[in-house]
């Protein structure tokens, strides 16, 4: 499934989420209980629109804060942690300095980070 003219995403990136948001919106190699939850996701909810930013990242990887601009929202903390729950996102264990001033977590699509 193509998603070239999905207006929810900001900055241009990858159009197929590495098959996760295909018909399924999940991998075939996930747990049941991974596949429900995919199929639980609706593609205009913020998670979405927060994984979108995350795989358009690529290896460089985003913090939470980045992940929220891109999306376009103005927080995103507990949609990203949820992804990381979830192990769509992971921790690269480097950092960068956010809007704060303090040192922020990236996270990596777990496709890059595999």
């Amino acid at each position: 499934m193509r998603f070239a003219t999905d207006p929810l995403m900001r900055t241009p990136g990858p159009t197929t989420l590495g098959g996760l948001f295909a018909q399924t919106h999940a991998r075939t190699t996930d747990p049941p209980t991974s596949r429900r939850a995919a199929d639980s996701l609706d593609p205009r909810s913020l998670m979405y629109r927060l994984a979108r930013a995350y795989e358009a990242a690529g290896a460089a990887g985003l913090t939470d804060e980045e992940a929220a601009a891109r999306a376009g929202i103005p927080t995103a903390w507990k949609r990203c942690s949820d992804l990381r729950r979830l192990g769509w996102i992971k921790t690269t264990g480097a950092t960068r300095v956010g809007s704060s001033g303090r040192d922020q977590i990236v996270c990596v699509w777990t496709e890059v980070a595999a």
